[in-house]
């Protein structure tokens, strides 16, 4: 009963390390065997995620991939500028070269129950690159689709063609033009 939850954004991983909020076992309403992956191509970014584990270990069933997702694995250029991290994404004309995994390898023979996607417009590639675990494990999906305009219908039509049995439900959580997010949710 391997169960796992992953973050596509591994600041969200810092961010629960820095406040001691228990993601893991007994937090979060995971069960004892359940664990939280991270992705997170910015070399710097990783580093500072593994000192927080360090400092605050809060996170025992954590686990960080210095990289990025997508449809493929590989390598693509990333674009990473520590004074404004929001802006970081892959982009051909990007600073750093950064390995790319596709969540199907990465989390083979994994039961994943919940993906969160928060990456700057790579959202439908690294979904193509989950097609097997959304179509065969149908987890709970929270997807932004504000990066990119045509998003906000490509997404939704490409996760009713893996699995049409999802309710679908689109939230926007800010005043902004930004944080409009998709959750899919399997039927029970």
């Amino acid at each position: 009963a391997d169960r796992v939850r992953f973050s596509l954004t591994a600041a969200f991983l810092m961010v629960n390390l820095r406040r001691n909020t228990p993601i893991g076992p007994g937090g979060g309403g995971m069960d004892s065997d359940s664990k939280v992956f991270g992705f997170e191509p910015a070399p710097a970014f990783a580093k500072n995620y593994l000192k927080c584990q360090r400092e605050y270990s809060s996170l025992p069933h954590a686990e960080l991939f210095n990289a990025a997702v997508g449809e493929h694995a590989g390598r693509l250029r990333f674009y990473f500028d520590a004074d404004d991290p929001a802006s970081s994404r892959l982009t051909a004309g990007g600073n750093i070269d950064a390995d790319v995994v596709a969540l199907d390898e990465a989390l083979k023979g994994r039961r994943v129950t919940f993906i969160k996607m928060d990456i700057e417009g790579a959202e439908l590639a690294a979904l193509k690159g989950a097609r097997l675990i959304i179509s065969g494990q149908k987890p709970k999906l929270a997807i932004c689709v504000y990066h990119k305009f045509e998003d906000i219908w490509e997404i939704p039509e490409y996760i009713w063609s893996l699995a049409p049995e999802y309710s679908l439900y689109l939230r926007h959580h800010s005043p902004l033009s930004t944080e409009t997010v998709l959750y899919a949710a399997p039927p029970d």
